[in-house]
């Protein structure tokens, strides 16, 4: 299980769409629930858009059970995750995000890992 009111950062593995990408977890202080999802890209290309960084930033709960935790992420997307320790966990986040005047932006699946700061 996570440790209550940790702060997780890691890389995304991402290729195609951004430079390179990152994801911020924060557990909720009771450690029952992924309480923050931040996802920031670089260099982001679309069709569409293109920005030199992007941070998208959730509030809410992702139950966390048996150590995994699945759910949608308002303008992110899907994130999907397992704590691997107490203070280390790994999953993927299929990304769509909601961009201002382009609308929606599938950008794929991608795995990251993130470890507390």
């Amino acid at each position: 299980m996570p440790t209550p009111g940790a702060t997780l950062k890691g890389p995304v593995e991402i290729s195609g769409k951004a430079s390179s990408a990152s994801i911020t977890l924060m557990v909720s202080p009771d450690g029952a629930s992924v309480s923050f999802v931040g996802v920031t890209l670089n260099d982001l290309k679309t069709e569409s858009f293109s920005a030199g960084s992007m941070t998208k930033q959730v509030t809410g709960a992702i139950p966390i059970s048996k150590g995994s935790f699945t759910g949608q992420v308002s303008g992110v997307g899907a994130i999907t995750g397992t704590f691997t320790s107490a203070t280390e966990a790994n999953g993927t986040a299929k990304l769509t995000l909601e961009i201002p005047y382009a609308g929606s932006v599938d950008l794929g699946e991608f795995k990251w890992t993130a470890s507390a700061q």
